[in-house]
């Protein structure tokens, strides 16, 4: 009896965790983006020139997150300036893809705490491009919202399922 009390807690305790490391479900699907909110000010902060600002800003976003398999998943960005596609990439561990700004970065998905995040680390560091962090948190069923943060300035993206 003590065998099987024990087992069936294994058992349990090794779902949880495989279950910790597959894409959180609430954020799987298509996500357009929607309205911003300090958008302008983290665009400066991160140095980007007034015309370029207003490229971004009017930019139309959708990224869309499919699980593939058991810790794996397909992320799309689609972008009017570039579509990046990472195809049956591994969840909570580091992986090399293009990305939207020309190149290439070590990225990670992870989960914490209720949020997703978005780890970038440029492969080349003597360029631009720098480290990014990005948060999204739920907002309701059909919502989420992308927090970006430079030097202290956070902006906020919204948006919703497709």
């Amino acid at each position: 009896m003590k065998l099987s009390i024990l087992f069936a807690f294994a058992i349990i305790g090794f779902a949880a965790f495989a279950a910790a490391e597959d894409f959180p479900q609430d954020f799987l699907g298509s996500w357009s983006v929607g309205k911003s909110e300090n958008l302008d000010e983290y665009l400066t902060e991160k140095g980007y020139g007034w015309f370029t600002r207003q490229l971004v800003k009017a930019a139309s976003i959708t990224k869309t997150f499919t699980r593939t398999e058991a810790g794996r998943f397909t992320a799309k960005i689609e972008t009017t300036k570039k579509d990046v596609e990472w195809v049956n990439v591994p969840f909570n561990e580091y992986f090399t893809g293009d990305y939207v700004d020309g190149g290439k970065h070590k990225i990670k998905f992870y989960y914490e705490n209720g949020a997703l995040f978005e780890d970038h680390k440029p492969v080349d560091t003597t360029g631009e491009a720098k480290a990014e962090l990005y948060k999204y948190e739920k907002d309701g069923a059909n919502s989420m919202i992308m927090y970006m943060t430079a030097n202290g300035v956070t902006a906020k993206r919204w948006y919703n399922k497709n």
